[in-house]
């Protein structure tokens, strides 16, 4: 009898792969009416033939190498096929491709979570699903070539299809069930007279054909499955259309039931390259020029990547909405009315800054640190009152970080650049004060000239995507608004990120706010304006002035002025108490459940790649431990410790002349030593490593002189990771030359 759990060789079966990923793509067919268009076919092709491939040239070797070598094929085709650019040679992964695959991951993850089929189909989809389906061709491939066992494979082969149908409630097409049906009937055919051919081992020797009884009977298992198939097919195919897949709390859809989802990702490229024509909110007002509608906050910027703020706030009958932290400066007083909105609970949107509002048909409050509104049912209708500073006011001052409102956040330059900080001089050059500085900033980056509005950016997404937009000068608008934000911060002004849609367009008396007037702009805090809104994208793109307050006096309209000792309240809203029919509206709600399945082996991807960049430390510390081994000598370790030391310190960027002697590298080394601990222990491994090759062997080091160099080495290492930046630490502790970046010095 055969064991199809051994490690002994096998059959090579190519075959069997190229029918596993026949199956898997028309299984996948599924996902067609899901998107509107379909990029990940070409793909999904040649990466499920290269792992096909790889697991024919290693099974007739090894079964139990198989799946890892096809795991390996894997990685390399998805780097050469999505992230080309960050890979060494174009082929080999590395962290800045992780860093890639994540963003690519959460764009997929972002527009699953907020569009209704079909969702666009943008190069995050591509690359989740390029993923997930050649992972199925894997599994598939595991049991039906390597553990031969063809009637297992149909659990994977139909995966695709019923999950799809699952998640969305609709009708799949017949092929997507009856393909795979029909590869398994071909599995199990191919697989018979695989087990009555005889083959070689890896040895050369010929093995003979090993046939049980239930192989023999597999040819009429193998008709009544295809037989069954077409059955299932036809009624697949019969079966009515249920609803449209929209995760909860995302989407847009049609009809006057619509709602229309809001994801707080201050990457908002989804909503920016949207068509869909459904209104989010018409409102009224008399302002002819009405501020952007603010939805949400994001004052945490780490990675390239702005985390949306938690709102603590909880909706209630008798909202609490103080005058606005900060504002002392004369305003004027204007009224924007809501008439409808399909934004989805907790999301509210409203010009800043409040100072009274009226919700109707639902309870509200606004969050006391950002000033974001939150509601527990969507509204009626909601009247909000703001104000704007009155024109023509002088340059105030005080102190700009006083309230009680402002975070850490808001104040952090960890991410600002070098790049940063060059452009920062530009567009201050000649600045007095904050609010000439905020001014400058904001006009520099809205000339036209100087930068390009742009959703197609000109090169992909990878690195620090304010390094990437202040070099190509090209971006659209959380590219400008995070680069001010930046700017400010590293001034010393408190900033942070709003979110939220453009004033929209005018139909008859009201204005109408779509998909496409999302928005992303800066807000700075400023003495006596508390959080002002400014607005530095081109108005290409936003169709309007610069948002700031100008340090420059203008004639002041004739309005009425608010003091800043008025402080209108918050109106209790009216609650309306739901009906059944509403109350059944709102419970009723879409299984989330393919966007945990895709979440899941979005997750194993990761997983997968941790274990690689995991097993490059691992395997530089196993050389290390081999080599102390092989020493024999302590004056050889001696040795050892210090050649480990010094391709520690070359990770690090801290280098020395390799021809010059050990005495001479150290004193480069130390004058990159801050430490004086370190400083010294530096001074005992060059004199130890000296004793161990210069002097005779009656009076070389011995083993408790080794195991303090170890210690020194240590030392010596940390203090010198001390002085280079994040990134520069975590590249040399994730990737050391001494472990996998040693097949690329190989290679070379």
């Amino acid at each position: 009898m055969r064991d199809p759990g051994g490690t002994a060789g096998a059959p090579a079966q190519p075959q069997v792969g190229i029918i596993v990923a026949v199956g898997v793509w028309t299984s996948a067919l599924a996902l067609g009416p899901l998107f509107t268009t379909s990029p990940w076919w070409p793909t999904t092709a040649w990466t499920s033939l290269a792992v096909v491939a790889a697991g024919a040239v290693t099974r007739p070797r090894s079964r139990a190498a198989a799946p890892f070598a096809q795991l390996a094929a894997l990685v390399v085709a998805i780097t050469v096929a999505f992230l080309p650019g960050t890979a060494w040679f174009g082929v080999i992964p590395t962290p800045a491709s992780a860093g890639l695959a994540r963003e690519l991951t959460a764009e997929a993850a972002t527009t699953i979570a907020t569009n209704p089929a079909p969702a666009p189909g943008t190069p995050g989809v591509a690359f989740a699903i390029t993923l997930v389906l050649t992972l199925v061709v894997i599994a598939a491939d595991t049991v039906a070539a390597t553990l031969r066992r063809p009637l297992l494979a149909a659990i994977p082969l139909l995966l695709p299809s019923l999950t799809t149908v699952a998640v969305s409630g609709n009708d799949a097409p017949w092929a997507s069930f009856a393909g795979p049906a029909l590869a398994l009937a071909a599995l199990l055919y191919v697989d018979r007279s695989i087990a009555q051919r005889p083959h070689l081992d890896p040895a050369g020797q010929g093995i003979p054909p090993q046939v049980d009884p239930p192989v023999r009977q597999r040819p009429t298992l193998a008709t009544a499955v295809a037989l069954g198939a077409v059955v299932v097919a036809t009624l697949a195919g019969a079966l009515p259309t249920m609803t449209t897949y929209a995760p909860p709390g995302g989407g847009r859809g049609g009809g006057q039931s619509a709602s229309v989802g809001f994801s707080p990702d201050p990457d908002l490229i989804t909503d920016l390259r949207s068509d869909d024509p459904t209104p989010v909110l018409t409102y009224r007002t008399q302002d002819g020029a009405p501020p952007p509608l603010r939805v949400s906050v994001a004052e945490r910027y780490a990675d390239g990547r702005w985390a949306p703020t938690p709102v603590t706030a909880e909706p209630t009958t008798t909202p609490d909405l103080p005058y606005p932290s900060g504002l002392t400066v004369d305003v004027t007083q204007r009224t924007l009315t809501v008439t409808r909105t399909r934004l989805e609970p907790p999301y509210l949107a409203a010009p800043t800054p409040l100072v009274g509002g009226t919700v109707t048909g639902a309870r509200w409050a606004q969050d006391p640190v950002t000033g974001v509104l939150v509601v527990g049912d969507r509204p009626e209708r909601y009247e909000m009152t703001y104000v704007v500073p009155a024109p023509g006011i002088p340059d105030p001052t005080g102190d700009r970080a006083g309230p009680a409102d402002l975070t850490p956040d808001d104040l952090d330059t960890s991410s600002v650049t070098p790049a940063v900080r060059a452009a920062l001089r530009e567009a201050t050059r000649g600045a007095r004060t904050d609010l000439e500085r905020a001014a400058g900033m904001e006009d520099w980056l809205r000339d036209e000239t100087r930068f390009t509005y742009s959703l197609d950016l000109p090169q992909p997404p990878g690195g620090d995507p304010v390094e990437t937009f202040l070099r190509t000068r090209t971006g659209y608008c959380t590219h400008f608004a995070t680069t001010m934000v930046l700017m400010a911060r590293e001034l010393g002004i408190p900033a942070r990120l709003a979110t939220g849609f453009l004033p929209g367009t005018v139909q008859g008396e009201e204005r109408v706010v779509r998909a496409d007037d999302a928005h992303a702009w800066p807000e700075l805090y400023l003495a006596g304006y508390g959080w002002t809104r400014y607005e530095p994208t081109p108005s290409v793109r936003t169709g309007a002035p610069a948002g700031g307050p100008r340090p420059v006096p203008t004639d002041s309209p004739e309005e009425p002025t608010l003091s800043p000792t008025t402080r209108p309240t918050a109106t209790p809203e009216r609650r309306n108490e739901p009906t059944e029919a509403g109350a059944a509206d709102q419970s009723t709600g879409t299984d989330d459940g393919g966007t945990a399945r895709l979440t899941g082996a979005l997750l194993a991807l990761g997983l997968l790649l941790l274990g690689a960049v995991g097993a490059s430390p691992a395997l530089a510390r196993a050389r290390h431990a081999r080599r102390l081994r092989r020493a024999g000598t302590p004056a050889g370790r001696i040795d050892e410790h210090w050649a480990h030391l010094e391709r520690r310190l070359s990770d690090l960027g801290v280098t020395a002349a390799p021809e010059a002697s050990v005495r001479a590298r150290g004193a480069a080394y130390r004058s990159r030593l801050d430490d004086p601990d370190a400083q010294d222990a530096l001074d005992r491994l060059v004199t130890a490593v000296e004793a161990g090759r210069y002097r005779p062997p009656s009076s070389a080091p011995d083993d408790a002189a080794a195991d303090r160099s170890a210690d020194d080495a240590h030392l010596v290492a940390r203090a010198a990771r001390t002085g280079v930046s994040p990134r520069i630490r975590r590249r040399a502790r994730l990737w050391p030359s001494d472990g996998l970046a040693s097949l690329r010095r190989r290679t070379r």
